[in-house]
């Protein structure tokens, strides 16, 4: 017999990480509109608050990783972030190119 996990298709498990999605992006949010750090920090801090957020929804609300056979759901997943993340940096990389150019 298979152990259920209290965090697995409850309503109180989706109501709980509901609201703590909720926290950390209003956290994110306080942090940014109130100036309370700058530069890097301000950025660092939001991009940890998001990863933090995409992890818990990822484990609570999508299952990642708790299937029976969850290779290829994985495997899928990791390229999809992979990708996502070379658009991010080299876009971000390119705008910041081109603001230099036309400085």
């Amino acid at each position: 017999m298979e152990k259920k996990s209290i965090w697995r298709g409850s309503v109180k498990s989706y109501v709980t990480v509901f609201i703590l999605s909720l926290l950390l992006t209003l956290a994110a949010y306080f942090l940014a509109t109130e100036k309370i750090l700058s530069g890097w920090m301000l950025s660092g801090t939001i991009a940890l608050l998001g990863l933090i957020q995409a992890w818990i929804q990822l484990l609570i609300f999508l299952n990642v990783g708790r299937e029976p056979k969850p290779d290829w759901n994985l495997i899928v997943f990791l390229f999809a972030v992979m990708v996502t993340l070379i658009l991010v940096f080299l876009s971000l990389w390119i705008m910041n190119y081109l603001n230099y150019n036309l400085m």
